[in-house]
């Protein structure tokens, strides 16, 4: 089971930079919103918005990040 301070941390993230993160590896990977959208079997409108709101879940951001070439890695924060 995972701690409710892991998950607390994960949702933390989420909710403050996992578009801006997508977007920076959408940069990097030269992958338009409409490529991803294609690849992630959504409409480029629904993914644009996902996007522009920053509404991700967890799973989600694994995915893309994977799909992308990349991995998601936690590192504990110094106290």
């Amino acid at each position: 089971m995972v701690s409710k301070e892991l998950e607390d941390a994960k949702q933390f993230a989420l909710k403050h930079g996992a578009s801006k993160m997508i977007k920076q590896l959408m940069l990097k990977s030269e992958i338009s919103v409409q490529e991803l959208a294609k690849i992630l079997d959504i409409k480029p409108q629904s993914f644009s918005t996902k996007l522009y709101r920053d509404r991700f879940t967890y799973q989600e951001v694994q995915m893309i990040t994977h799909l992308l070439g990349y991995k998601m890695v936690s590192i504990k924060k110094k106290k």
